[in-house]
């Protein structure tokens, strides 16, 4: 079933043509990952209006403290429900561990694409574009839109302020599930200034980017987005359940210092190459020698 629109109006192409037509939010709130909830420490249960515990004592602020402000107060503890009425209380240790389980200190490459393999609309907020079913007739120009957008090759940028502040949308023809998509862009404003950030002092060698580039020609060149999940929420699932039940909760291995030396990138790409994909002998090359 298709959901409400989040907006609709008119999509002003100039002064003699507009179409109406409804803006429908077309990414899901995040719900995988369950949370820890605040307790008041009193009687291990949630404090009613975020502020207050079940037998009417305020939730003790740092500000409240610093300034003596202790009467009648508690103070705010981790937890998990354990039952329809029922609270688990954590520890530090424990909330600790929970929030370093499914965590990674590293980001591993997972294939390498060509930009039109891309989903660009995955890259921040989108709405689908369709017609405003209110407004009799909207479909036909929504769809010449589209049909325009895909024979031309070209995407249209627009400004919209559905909330009092005005954003630049990107709208776009998906061809392969025939949609029209409006993506948010960045205004310049709301960019960091690149300088501090830049590459500036590369030095490498062509020998090394020839190994490097045999080696990323080596990894997979195809990437499935729709079959890919979140990994490391079932894992600090497992942690919460575990203090849930009170089992002890897995604590992450520190991670290994890095390597200070100066690194021989040479013999780190060729051992790279060298090694079976697959295996992680690659990963573990070259992350030791960065």
């Amino acid at each position: 079933m298709a959901n409400r629109p989040t907006w609709s109006g008119a999509l002003h192409i100039n002064a003699f043509l507009e179409a109406h037509i409804s803006l429908t939010k077309g990414t899901e709130d995040y719900r995988g990952r369950e949370g820890l909830v605040e307790l008041c420490a009193c009687h291990k249960k949630p404090f009613k209006r975020s502020a207050v515990c079940v037998e009417g004592f305020t939730r003790l602020t740092q500000e409240m403290e610093k300034e003596g402000q202790t009467d009648n107060t508690t103070a705010g503890i981790k937890g998990v429900p354990n039952g329809e009425d029922t609270w688990v209380a954590l520890d530090d240790d424990t909330i600790a561990a929970i929030e370093a389980a499914g965590t990674k200190d590293t980001i591993t490459i997972a294939a390498i694409l060509n930009p039109e393999q891309i989903p660009l609309e995955r890259t921040g907020g989108m709405y689908y574009v369709t017609p405003d079913k209110k407004v009799k007739g909207s479909n036909k120009a929504v769809e010449l839109l589209y049909d325009t957008l895909v024979q031309s090759g070209k995407m249209a940028v627009a400004k919209w302020a559905p909330r009092g502040r005005e954003m630049l949308v990107v709208i776009r023809p998906n061809e392969d599930e025939e949609t029209l998509i409006a993506s948010p862009l960045l205004f310049e404003a709301e960019i960091r200034d690149s300088v501090p950030y830049r590459l500036a002092s590369r030095n490498v060698s062509p020998e090394e980017i020839d190994l490097a580039t045999q080696l990323l020609e080596r990894l997979p060149g195809e990437f499935d987005f729709a079959a890919a999940t979140d990994e490391a929420v079932p894992v600090r699932q497992e942690a919460i359940d575990a203090a849930r039940n009170g089992k002890d909760v897995p604590v992450k291995a520190p991670t290994p210092a890095a390597n200070t030396a100066t690194p021989d990138m040479m013999a780190a790409l060729r051992a790279a190459l060298d090694a079976t994909p697959g295996e992680g002998e690659q990963t573990a090359v070259l992350a030791a020698s960065n």
